[in-house]
């Protein structure tokens, strides 16, 4: 069976800086992994790669002995280690990312809530077919 996710010779620059320079490792579905290293050495840059954030330089990355699909994108979750996104954004354009990100989520009880966790305040969104946003901020 192929490695879970393969990691061959990731390359990422910008500009004259190479961030990532030549990262290669393989894990074996079950397995438990970390990325250690100093501040600076390319490790979430090497995430972002992974995750299809950012686009590798030159390198090639395998999922289940494939290269990514669409697919990837819904088999695997994501967790930013900070943004700001959501600051910048409309309720109707929080909604719409989210959306696309959790897109395969069809069907009964999927996608008719979305629940925001800013401790202590939680916020959740009922979201219900025929619902029109409009208003200030939308």
């Amino acid at each position: 069976m192929p490695p879970i996710l393969e990691v061959k010779n990731i390359v990422k620059t910008y500009g004259s800086v190479a961030a990532v320079d030549g990262v290669c490792f393989a894990i074996e579905q079950g397995t438990c992994f970390g990325l250690l290293g100093p501040n600076g050495a390319g490790k979430t840059t090497t995430i972002e790669v992974i995750e299809d954030i950012t686009p590798p330089t030159s390198g090639e990355i395998l999922y289940k002995g494939m290269p990514r699909s669409a697919s990837f994108r819904e088999e695997v979750g994501i967790q930013f280690q900070h943004t700001a996104l959501l600051n910048f954004l409309t309720v109707r354009e929080t909604l719409e990312t989210f959306h696309r990100l959790f897109h395969h989520m069809n069907g009964p009880g999927w996608g008719q809530a979305l629940i925001f966790d800013f401790e202590p305040i939680i916020i959740i969104i009922i979201i219900n077919q025929g619902l029109s946003l409009s208003g200030p901020g939308l």
